[in-house]
């Protein structure tokens, strides 16, 4: 997997659960899957553009 696939596919797949009808949209089971989605989405792009070998991203 490329680097840059993982946003993409992550992107992707929260676009899909937001094309389920309303009322499971609403349900906190869906709502809790979908906050997971955009909480990884976030971490992924801060770490997206940064050197894997450059200490400071590991936060040591």
């Amino acid at each position: 997997m490329s680097p840059g696939e993982l946003p993409v596919r992550l992107s992707n797949i929260m676009k899909e659960i937001n094309l389920l009808p309303d009322r499971v949209l609403r349900t906190p089971s869906v709502q809790l899957v979908q906050s997971w989605y955009v909480q990884s989405l976030l971490d992924i792009m801060e770490f997206h553009d940064r050197d894997p070998e450059d200490q400071t991203t590991l936060g040591q």
